[in-house]
C-alpha cells in the first residue's frame, strides 16, 4: 500500500507517534490477511511490546464518523436497503500479472478519500444556511470529485514515468454523465455502463450548443 494514501490522516492526529502507530496498523492490516488487532502488530515486528498502546488508539479519542444513510449498493433491486455509512471512492491500478504467469490479474489500492454527502439545515436554519449548504453540494459533487481524481491519476502517472500511456479508468454508471464526460484528462479513457436505450452522439461542433443542435447519433 503506498504511503501517500494514508499521508492525508496526518491531519487527524494530534501527536506524530499516534499518527505513526495508525499507518503502522493499517501496513499491517494489508499483510496475510489480518483482520484482528492482536494479528496485525505481528508483521511490524510488535507482539513482543506492550499491546495496551496499540488498543489505545481505537478507545482514547473520541471518533465522529458523521455517517449518513444511504442506499446499500448490495441490495436487491425489488427491495431497496439503507443503510448507515460513509462515502469513500476507492481506485485500484490494474496489475496485468496474468501475461507473465498462470495466475489473475490483480487491484492494487492506489487512491481512498472521504466525499461525504452535505447534511441539510435544521427546519429553523436561515436562508443564509440554504445558501451555503447548496453551494456545499456542487462543490462537493461526488462526480466533480471523481473528475479531479482522473486528472490527479494522470498526473501521478505522469510523474512516474507514464506519459506515453493511456490511463484507461473504469467506473460505474452512474459516472456517465455531463459532468464527467465534459472533464476527461488528456490521455485517458473513462469506461462505463450505459443504459441500452441511450442515445449516443459525436461531440457537438466548436462554437454550437449541444442543447439546441443535436449532433450526428454514433451508428450501432
Amino acid at each position: 500500500m503506498p504511503l501517500e494514501i494514508v499521508r492525508p490522516w496526518r491531519g487527524v492526529f494530534g501527536q506524530q507517534r499516534t499518527f505513526l502507530r495508525a499507518v503502522r496498523q493499517e501496513l499491517g492490516s494489508r499483510c496475510l490477511g489480518c483482520s484482528s488487532l492482536s494479528r496485525i502488530i505481528w508483521p511490524p515486528g510488535r507482539q513482543q511490546n506492550s499491546w495496551s498502546d496499540e488498543y489505545f488508539l481505537h478507545s482514547r479519542a473520541v471518533w465522529s464518523p458523521q455517517a449518513q444513510y444511504h442506499r446499500d449498493p448490495l441490495s436487491p433491486p425489488f427491495h431497496v436497503n439503507l443503510i448507515g455509512a460513509l462515502r469513500f471512492p476507492q481506485a485500484s491500478v490494474l496489475l496485468p500479472l496474468h501475461r507473465s504467469a498462470l495466475w489473475s490479474a490483480r487491484g492494487i489500492p492506489i487512491r481512498f478519500e472521504e466525499v461525504s454527502s452535505v447534511k441539510k439545515p435544521g427546519r429553523r436554519a436561515g436562508e443564509e444556511a440554504w445558501k451555503i449548504q447548496k453551494r456545499e453540494v456542487r462543490e462537493r459533487n461526488f462526480s466533480r470529485r471523481f473528475v479531479q481524481s482522473m486528472a490527479e491519476l494522470r498526473q501521478t502517472f505522469d510523474r512516474a514515468g507514464a506519459q506515453k500511456k493511456v490511463l484507461v479508468i473504469v467506473g460505474d454508471g452512474s459516472f456517465r454523465n455531463r459532468t464527467v464526460l465534459s472533464g476527461i484528462p488528456d490521455r485517458a479513457v473513462p469506461i462505463a455502463r450505459t443504459r441500452k436505450d441511450a442515445s449516443l452522439r459525436f461531440r457537438a461542433p466548436e462554437g454550437e450548443n449541444s442543447r439546441t443542435r443535436l449532433s450526428p447519433r454514433l451508428s450501432a
